[in-house]
């Protein structure tokens, strides 16, 4: 690697890995809190119910809490979390522990992505395709939540590393790699899916997309290609089949999946997907990419090919989501990135070709570039405001009375679990309430039997709340005001007028 390269991979990773670092301690309550509150109650359950000695009754109830998560997948990122946080019992339970593994997760992503854009279009490509990947603001907020998603994405990118070393080797005859890189591509492939299941998927369209490239019309009579997508599939199916418990084979699949097919027919979800995509990966930069991909050499475009075939199958598997939570676009960033770096590469030798103060003015727009990226990415870390957030609701828990609550707050009320230890149930946002549009009595009727057997009504969500104006006249006018302060409304269900 040249010194250039050198130097500006270290400006990249320092840039990358300091971003990262910053407020390294705030709760992760500002990149979609749902899913990271999730996998936060399941990893201090795991924690609590591993820490060797007594535990009290306020643990008793954080366990509990633990128990009430369904696994959506085998709990392996919040086992190692709750795992670390046991090396010294006197230590305790931190979530920050859990962004750290999200660090080391994406430095081992960028040193695959960085080789494997470097055997796909060379040098500058494996630069700016790093670049990419360290400092896109989108992909900082991901490789700093708790979830699969990160580490699930960081394998797919080994995965395609090893299937296109495999395709090489098969090219070159060299049966001993070959069965190497194979073997590794669907090691790396297989445990992808078991992190999450819908990177099956992409496993199985980079091993195909590689297959074609390698044997064209002959890959379905190849052995290799069929060995290394059933060695891709079937520890895959073999660990969410026996999975114990909860929604893996019922309840997200009959709901999620198999239900959401009717809204494949909807223009909403096209919009909404492809809204997601351009704010995750930036417009102009997808755009970028998919001409670098058109550009590249025929390997890339094969792998391409692939990957953006698995990555339609994943969303129409998945449509509601894909166009309404963009850490669902996670797995098509890899793919992105080396499309942006193959472009990069196509547009070298034209500025190699320019004055040297041209030359100067690209490199220093990449460098403003960058340094504008991170700078954006930290203030908007730092305006989050998480830890206001999470000590509200810690005093909130202290504060609150006995009883059933009801509650209008944010993440399906799993903030309020984990840090007030207090469960309750989902009043629905005014996007699932259709019945708001209905007149009084109506709406009267349905808030008596969705409250029925509570004893008070939980506002955090202020937002929401201005936005439901019949909830809110209705409570107001009907029952009184308990408990207020900033940041949430408690009302008495048990003294309605």
């Amino acid at each position: 690697m040249s010194g250039k390269a050198v130097l500006a991979v270290v400006f990249v990773l320092a840039l990358g890995i300091g971003v990262r670092l910053y407020r390294l301690t705030a709760p992760p309550l500002d990149f979609h809190p749902t899913r990271q509150m999730h996998s936060a109650l399941i990893a201090r359950q795991l924690y609590l119910r591993w820490r060797p000695g007594l535990v009290t009754p306020l643990e008793r109830e954080q366990r509990e809490l633990g128990n009430r998560m369904a696994r959506y997948e085998p709990p392996i990122f919040e086992a190692l979390v709750a795992r670390t946080c046991l090396i010294d019992r006197h230590w305790g339970f931190h979530l920050w522990v859990a962004r750290l593994y999200d660090l080391l997760f994406w430095l081992l992503g960028a040193w695959g992505l960085f080789l494997l854009a470097r055997r796909a279009a060379g040098e500058t490509a494996a630069v700016l395709s790093l670049g990419y990947w360290m400092l896109l603001p989108f992909a900082v907020q991901a490789s700093r939540s708790f979830q699969p998603d990160p580490l699930m994405t960081v394998l797919l990118v080994w995965a395609a590393y090893f299937a296109c070393g495999w395709a090489d080797a098969a090219a070159d005859e060299a049966l001993p790699k070959q069965r190497l890189y194979a073997a590794l591509a669907v090691v790396f492939g297989a445990a992808a899916g078991i992190v999450k299941a819908y990177a099956v998927l992409f496993a199985l369209g980079i091993w195909a997309g590689m297959a074609i490239w390698r044997y064209r019309r002959r890959v379905w009579r190849s052995v290799w290609a069929w060995l290394g997508a059933l060695g891709a599939a079937l520890p895959v199916a073999a660990v969410y089949f026996f999975m114990p418990r909860n929604a893996v084979n019922s309840g997200f699949i009959r709901t999620w999946v198999l239900g959401a097919v009717r809204h494949w027919l909807s223009p909403l979800v096209y919009g909404g997907w492809l809204n997601q995509a351009s704010m995750a990966f930036g417009g102009g930069w997808l755009l970028f990419a998919v001409v670098g991909v058109a550009l590249s050499k025929p390997r890339l475009r094969a792998l391409a090919l692939g990957w953006l075939a698995a990555y339609i199958a994943y969303g129409l598997a998945v449509p509601v989501h894909i166009a309404t939570h963009s850490y669902y676009q996670l797995p098509l960033l890899p793919l992105t990135a080396l499309g942006v770096g193959a472009g990069a590469a196509a547009l070298e030798e034209p500025i190699r070709r320019q004055r040297k103060i041209w030359q100067a003015a690209v490199v220093a727009a990449l460098v403003v570039s960058a340094l504008y990226s991170t700078g954006i990415t930290a203030w908007e870390i730092r305006n989050a405001h998480t830890e206001q957030k999470a000590q509200m609701l810690q005093t909130l828990g202290e504060r609150l009375p006995e009883g059933k609550i009801i509650a209008l707050t944010e993440a399906y009320g799993y903030p309020l679990m984990y840090y007030a230890n207090r469960n309750v149930d989902f009043w629905p946002t005014s996007r699932y309430m259709e019945f708001f549009s209905q007149g009084q009595a109506a709406f009267a009727d349905i808030f008596k039997r969705r409250t029925r057997g509570h004893h008070y009504f939980l506002v955090t969500d202020m937002e929401e709340f201005y936005r439901q104006n019949a909830l809110r006249r209705y409570l107001y006018a009907h029952y009184p005001v308990v408990m207020e302060g900033d940041g949430y409304i408690l009302f008495d269900l048990s003294r309605g007028k």
